[in-house]
């Protein structure tokens, strides 16, 4: 195992421990933790619309559904 996938595969156990800490704060609660965890985040739902998003998956990666300013899922990827 390399030192990039040590890291990756430690980016995607720290997303994991902070999904159910993120779902139901603001989105900029969610996009503050996550930026200062060393993470990515992105908008995949707003208020009911869809994002266009790659299929690319990313460990480290947190893919976020908003509904009135509240973060109400989050899948990693």
């Amino acid at each position: 195992m390399t030192n990039e996938d040590t890291t990756h595969n430690d980016k995607y156990q720290l997303s994991l421990k902070l999904i159910p800490e993120l779902i139901g704060k603001t989105l900029e609660e969610v996009r503050i933790a996550v930026k200062e965890s060393g993470l990515e985040s992105r908008i995949v739902q707003q208020d009911g619309i869809n994002y266009i998003i790659t299929c690319d998956f990313h460990p480290w990666r947190l893919n976020l559904t908003v509904v009135n300013d509240v973060v109400t899922e989050i899948h990693g990827g």
